[in-house]
């Protein structure tokens, strides 16, 4: 499915900020959580990665493809940097972001958690 068609399906019936249905995409056993934002943004939720399957590469590629897709629709990607458990460090999350082509672009979050974006290219 690309992501012509993940809009398509949509709501974009919503108030101000965050807003819209909340989609996930599978790739390669890789789950990637998203939002579209009313200003037309993406809200990256989460990437979530079996224990088993880390440190293979697996986040970063479905991340590329993910991000491709964003690419071809036009659309920015924002996040907040936030572990979602006790193994993930936040400097190396931050710096997979950046790998990525993210900048930090501001506080998160209360905890100092980087808000991070990332224009169409």
């Amino acid at each position: 499915m690309d992501f012509k068609l993940w809009v398509e399906n949509i709501d974009f019936s919503h108030e101000e900020g965050f807003g819209g249905n909340i989609q996930r995409k599978d790739i390669d056993g890789v789950s990637i959580t998203y939002q579209m934002q009313s200003n037309g943004n993406v809200q990256l939720s989460s990437i979530r990665v079996k224990h088993k399957d880390r440190r293979m590469g697996k986040a970063r590629s479905a991340m590329t493809e993910f991000l491709k897709e964003v690419d071809k629709a036009g659309k920015k990607v924002e996040l907040i940097a936030s572990p979602l458990d006790g193994k993930t460090h936040l400097g190396k999350l931050v710096a997979f972001y950046k790998s990525l082509g993210f900048e930090i672009v501001g506080m998160g979050n209360p905890l100092g958690e980087p808000k991070m974006e990332r224009p169409a290219r």
